[in-house]
């Protein structure tokens, strides 16, 4: 069932790509002619830490469940030395990840987008 896991996933992220269109947002943007991609996260940069826990808030108390993503900064863990990482820190305390997964209706995934798009 691989391809047809794939094959949707990949539609509910061109519909999270095409659809958010918060101007306090970002994502990566891809060659996706040119790449084999499978889609396994849908990840949004938001313009600070504290827009970030706004979004994941509202959004948790609509039941949606978002996690983090590379949180926190592997160069501030304290079993490795410390150099300074500015562009990892700054970003990945302002990174999240929205819900992408098979079962994800249509219906579900709009409610998400609205409420990004709203701003929460």
């Amino acid at each position: 069932y691989i391809d047809e896991i794939l094959a949707k996933r990949k539609e509910q992220w061109m519909m999270y790509y095409k659809e958010i269109r918060n101007p306090h947002t970002a994502f990566a943007k891809y060659d996706l002619n040119n790449v084999d991609y499978n889609y396994s996260y849908f990840p949004v940069v938001v313009e600070s830490e504290e827009l970030l826990l706004k979004m994941m808030d509202v959004l948790e108390k609509n039941g949606i469940q978002t996690r983090r993503y590379f949180y926190p900064s592997l160069n501030t863990l304290n079993y490795v030395k410390y150099y300074s990482c500015p562009v990892s820190e700054s970003i990945s305390s302002r990174i999240f990840c929205l819900p992408l997964y098979y079962q994800l209706t249509k219906q579900e995934q709009q409610s998400i987008i609205d409420l990004i798009n709203k701003g929460c």
